[in-house]
């Protein structure tokens, strides 16, 4: 089931619509989301958040991003597969997806899609391997 989603920026100048594809009652946004969408530079990363939240395995994080799935998201977002790369760095850059075990994840301090119970132990695996290091 698609929805629809129309919002303006805080000039009220740019629309930003968003396809969601697929609802899930136990996603969570952390830390407020104002502090999320503070961190966000471009409507093109809020919408690449978004569909990386939805297409994210539930209770663990992770976004498989095969080449498939990048070409499905650069014609999602209008975007060139450079721009998506670009704007991928970008929330890795502020934090809102992070690197780890060799992949992507969502970064569950302030997005998560599960239970509470698996983002804290997720939570508690990655400061593990920080301590590794």
């Amino acid at each position: 089931m698609s929805k629809q989603i129309e919002t303006k920026d805080s000039s009220g100048n740019r629309r930003v619509i968003i396809r969601n594809k697929r609802f899930d009652k136990y996603s969570m946004e952390f830390e407020g989301i104002e502090n999320v969408t503070n961190k966000i530079r471009s409507h093109v990363d809020l919408r690449l958040l978004i569909n990386l939240k939805l297409i994210a395995v539930y209770n663990t994080g992770a976004i498989i991003l095969d080449s498939a799935e990048r070409k499905r998201l650069s014609q999602e977002l209008e975007i060139s597969n450079t721009a998506l790369s670009t704007a991928i760095r970008r929330l890795k850059d502020v934090g809102l997806i992070i690197n780890f075990k060799e992949g992507i994840y969502l970064n569950p301090h302030y997005i998560w899609i599960g239970n509470n119970s698996s983002r804290l132990t997720f939570i508690k695996d990655i400061e593990d391997e920080i301590i590794q290091y």
